[in-house]
């Protein structure tokens, strides 16, 4: 279709430019901190702007200290432990609940979500 009019050419940027972004978005790590890559540019971000590192479903987002965040393209939460081995940092896993620890029913959901504690 692009290549019968000379006004829908620019529709074989679109591909192109999904490739480019493919290949070059992503997240680097080192010592000093993180490079994310975009399509265009790039954004260096120190370990000592970073507050935290929290996954969502399928996307980890570096929380700033000025109260900002990122999304850090190609990180999913499994690549946590290897993102913050790559700091040299040791990585903290939050305590668990003490209803949870005990190993009861009060305060576990059940398969609907709904809470179990129902007195």
């Amino acid at each position: 279709m692009a290549t019968v009019r000379w006004y829908l050419a620019p529709i074989l940027l679109v591909p192109l430019a999904v490739l480019v972004w493919g290949w070059r978005a992503g997240t680097d790590a080192d010592r000093d901190g993180l490079s994310i890559r975009a399509l265009f540019g790039a954004r260096r971000v120190p370990w000592t702007r970073i507050t935290g590192l929290v996954p969502t479903d399928r996307r980890v987002i570096a929380t700033l200290d000025g109260g900002g965040s990122l999304t850090l393209p190609a990180v999913t939460p499994a690549d946590l432990p290897r993102l913050v081995a790559a700091s040299g940092q040791d990585l903290i896993e939050p305590e668990p609940d003490e209803s949870r620890a005990e190993g009861s029913a009060a305060g576990r959901p059940d398969a609907d979500g709904a809470d179990l504690d129902r007195s």
